[in-house]
């Protein structure tokens, strides 16, 4: 099937993209005269960068050996022949926006130096020989095509700076369309937990038997690339994990969504489940604690938990400072029942999340600059690690942890956030 640039939805982010690069461009985009984001080849994993976040937002699609370059009068591209076929399509789009539109068409046997060179000189014209060049400073260069450019860049003697606050600023807040892919990704994770997940922790338990974290996590991948498992009527191409499914119990916890699970059988104390399903690129995750026959200092180890992830999640609201949540969870906690509970809380509550799982600007703890916007999305994720139930007769029941995670997004004029 040819693919097909949404012209609408092409323009309305552009516009967004070339507003926020002219009004904020000393705040957030380190007052670069130019942005220049470059892709490197495809791959089979998952990969949460920017450049293809970039793609995903304006295009609907990742161009791998790409490159991209904004100014303030022009929108270049460096592309093989189809996908320069395919840019050109949105060209009368950019001129529309107040932007001409360039692309170089870089042959089958071409490295891209030429144009990458082309693309240099004009910039200079525009900008001066000291222009200033933002680029995802941090994100690892992969693959010849990158390789290229950092040496025309390099050598061309222009100025580096870091365009990553400034894209990211942008990708923060969702428009409408995404907030729809946003809440099915939420969903069908929700989903997923509720009539598969949790049923089968529960039959394991209820018949006793014995199932390793590592398989269970297996089969709930299974279920989450086949939707048709669940009846749902779902495309399996349109889903995909953000991170392998996340089982733990038997006092073995390790919060963080990278954390491999362990072939260990499902010990019957307490059992954290973590989720993360991404519907049309877009992300979501959910996280729950599961207590079995649990004591009553871990009842109420429990409802201090959800009590302050409540709190973390109310104080997401418009205006407010990014660092209200972390403060609202841990005010909570400090106030509960067992006392010390706040000690055992993780060094944040949760992050922005969409294109990307983890958005490292939005990431919510008491350092975190900035405020919460109408439109942003976060995982707002709460961790209670290495508590003790003194009661415990086994040695894989005296160390828990307790985690709670959902999706949330925040709404304008000052409302509660939607979970």
């Amino acid at each position: 099937m040819a693919l097909k640039i949404d012209e609408e939805v092409f323009g309305t982010r552009l516009a967004k993209l070339f507003t926020s690069f002219k009004d904020e461009n000393a705040d957030v985009w380190n007052g670069a005269d130019a942005v220049a984001i470059g892709t490197g080849p495809s791959a089979e994993e998952i990969r949460y960068l920017k450049s293809i976040s970039l793609h995903l937002w304006l295009f609907g699609y990742e161009l791998p050996d790409t490159l991209l370059v904004l100014t303030k009068k022009k929108l270049f591209a460096v592309a093989s022949k189809k996908k320069a076929d395919l840019l050109l399509t949105v060209k009368s789009v950019c001129e529309s926006n107040g932007l001409s539109m360039k692309v170089l068409t870089r042959l089958k046997d071409e490295s891209g130096a030429s144009q990458m060179k082309e693309v240099l000189k004009e910039i200079k014209m525009e900008a001066g020989v000291k222009a200033a060049v933002g680029t995802l400073v941090k994100e690892k260069s992969e693959g010849a095509f990158l390789s290229t450019w950092n040496e025309a860049l390099g050598a061309s003697g222009v100025t580096q700076t870091d365009a990553t606050p400034g894209l990211a600023s942008v990708l923060a807040t969702k428009d409408a369309t995404e907030m729809t892919l946003t809440r099915k990704a939420a969903q069908y994770t929700t989903h997923v937990l509720k009539e598969f997940l949790i049923p089968q922790i529960e039959k394991v338990i209820d018949e006793e038997k014995k199932m390793l974290h590592t398989k269970l996590a297996e089969k709930t991948e299974d279920v989450i690339f086949d939707p048709t498992k669940l009846g749902l009527k779902i495309r399996p191409d349109q889903v995909d994990v953000c991170y392998i499914p996340m089982i733990q119990s038997g006092g073995d916890y390790d919060l963080r969504p990278s954390a491999a699970n362990q072939a260990e059988a499902l010990h019957y104390g307490v059992i954290v489940a973590a989720l993360g399903v991404r519907f049309k690129s877009y992300c979501s995750n959910v996280s729950r604690t599961f207590l079995v026959d649990p004591t009553k200092e871990q009842q109420e180890t429990y409802k201090a938990a959800l009590k302050a992830q409540a709190a973390a999640i109310d104080a997401l609201r418009e205006g407010a400072p990014l660092t209200a949540a972390m403060s609202a969870a841990t005010a909570s906690l400090a106030a509960a029942s067992p006392p010390g509970l706040q000690a055992k809380l993780g060094k944040n509550v949760g992050f922005g999340t969409g294109l990307e799982f983890r958005d490292a600007s939005l990431v919510l703890n008491a350092k975190a600059e900035g405020t919460v916007k109408a439109g942003m999305v976060f995982n707002v994720a709460l961790g209670l690690s290495d508590l003790h139930n003194a009661e415990a007769t086994d040695k894989r029941g005296k160390k828990y942890a307790v985690w709670l995670a959902d999706t949330v997004v925040v709404r304008g004029g000052g409302e509660a956030p939607e979970v």
